[in-house]
This record gives C-alpha cells, sequence and structure tokens, in this order.
C-alpha cells in the first residue's frame, strides 16, 4: 500500500469519525421520542430501515390534537355509537390542543355542535 493510499484511508476514517459523531450532537438535540427512529433512518443497510408508512406511525406523529381535529372533519358520517365516543374522548384531547390550534378547533367543534343540536349553521 503506497503513502498515498494510506493518507486517503486516514481521511475517510476520520471523515467517517466525524460524521459519527455529529450524528450523535444532532439526535441529542432531537425530541426523546425521535431520537431512536431516525437512527434506524440512517443504517446503512436499506432493508433495515423502516418505511415512510411505519416511520408516520411512531408515537411522535400520533398527537391527539391533529387526530381530534381530522375527525371532526367527517364526524357527520359517523353513527351515533362513534360520535358519543368521539365526544368523551374529547375531553383527553383538549389540554393537548397548542394554543395556535385552539381557536380552529373551537371554531370548528361549535359549529359542529351546533349542527348536532340543530341550532342552527352559526357558530356558537
Amino acid at each position: 500500500m503506497s503513502g498515498d493510499d494510506r493518507k486517503d484511508n486516514r481521511l475517510r476514517s476520520c471523515a467517517l469519525y466525524q460524521l459519527e459523531h455529529n450524528i450523535q450532537d444532532l439526535l441529542e438535540k432531537v425530541p426523546h421520542h425521535l431520537q431512536e427512529p431516525l437512527q434506524s433512518l440512517l443504517q446503512t443497510d436499506p432493508w433495515k430501515r423502516p418505511n415512510a408508512q411505519n416511520f408516520s406511525m411512531i408515537k411522535y406523529f400520533s398527537d391527539p390534537s391533529v387526530h381530534a381535529l381530522q375527525y371532526l372533519d367527517v364526524i357527520q358520517m359517523k353513527d351515533s355509537t362513534h360520535k358519543m365516543h368521539f365526544y368523551h374522548s374529547l375531553k383527553a384531547a383538549l389540554p393537548g390542543i397548542p394554543k395556535v390550534r385552539r381557536s380552529l378547533f373551537f371554531q370548528l367543534f361549535s359549529t359542529l355542535l351546533c349542527k348536532e343540536c340543530g341550532c342552527g349553521s352559526q357558530g356558537v
């Protein structure tokens, strides 16, 4: 092995070490629930990486407030049993709704509640 080859190998080895170190530094800045899934995305073997569907199903992305808003979009198509379950579970989701989304959520919810109670299409 020539001197240039050894130098190239050392440079590659150093670059790989820096890359691994930088990844660890970045992962420490990521929310705790995302660290392990992100590490799995960085696997060198593509077969060991999660696919997009599996990655999107991790706990970090299952936000109760988002699910509540999505359910409000389709609640008119649900039967009364599903609606009742939603209304009961809504109590647990309300504290988790960020302040930024609260006005939108309550606007949609008040309109929906008026429709359900038969008080017309006006909001509360």
